[in-house]
């Protein structure tokens, strides 16, 4: 889940929080312990009008509201992480992280999501359309990324190639193997609520290809806190 005021589930499993919006949630230790969470990520997709992040900063989607605000996330003494944009975000978390960066404000990772896909679902060309995508935010901010919700296209995108369940494995397993060799790519997350032949499980129950694969994937660790 994503509710600073809600539990891991499992509870043995780190809990990555996030301010959702300017004014949801809030960051009182009310919410929950803080000792068990390491990070707190940014706003969600304030690049785009359908969401309520974008909605609430003033003028809606502004960049510099945004940047206003991120004292308030720094204030909690955690890693913190840029407002996560769509991948149609580019300029969005780009003007962002150059307008904090000059008002003297840290940030430590950019989250990001991604949907696309290609027409032919060829693995290669997944994992290569990604690499120059997120490659083109790492070198424009000169920080590490997450991508934080991803799959190999989506229903609500116009670019969306419908894929079989073994091309979906094979395109995801060829991204997720390409992230894990760039130091710079910190963590990842398929987000599956998606068509039932992008979801990690089947709507009648067990895994898809995919969500075997990437159920017994292993992949390397992702930040190693300097001392």
């Amino acid at each position: 889940n994503w509710n600073i005021w809600q539990p891991s589930q499992p509870e043995n499993y780190e809990y990555v929080a996030i301010k959702q919006q300017p004014w949801w949630p809030g960051l009182d230790t009310g919410y929950m312990n803080w000792l068990e969470v390491t990070h707190l990520s940014g706003y969600n997709e304030p690049n785009n009008p359908v969401e309520d992040a974008y909605k609430n900063l003033s003028p809606q989607g502004s960049v510099d509201d945004a940047v206003a605000r991120l004292p308030e996330l720094l204030g909690t003494g955690l890693r913190v992480g840029a407002p996560a944009v769509t991948d149609g975000g580019y300029s969005w978390i780009v003007d962002f992280v150059n307008k904090a960066k000059a008002a003297g404000h840290r940030i430590d990772y950019v989250p990001v999501h991604y949907y696309r896909s290609q027409w032919n679902n060829d693995p290669a060309g997944a994992a290569s359309q990604l690499y120059n995508f997120l490659a083109s935010i790492h070198n424009a901010t000169g920080l590490p990324v997450w991508v934080t919700e991803f799959n190999n296209g989506a229903n609500w995108t116009d670019n969306a190639h419908d894929p079989t369940v073994t091309q979906n494995r094979d395109c995801i397993e060829a991204m997720i193997n390409m992230m894990d060799g760039q130091d710079w790519i910190e963590r990842y997350s398929v987000y599956s609520a998606v068509e039932w032949f992008r979801q990690i499980y089947y709507d009648g129950g067990g895994f898809t290809p995919m969500g075997q694969m990437y159920k017994d994937h292993v992949s390397p660790i992702a930040y190693q806190q300097e001392v």
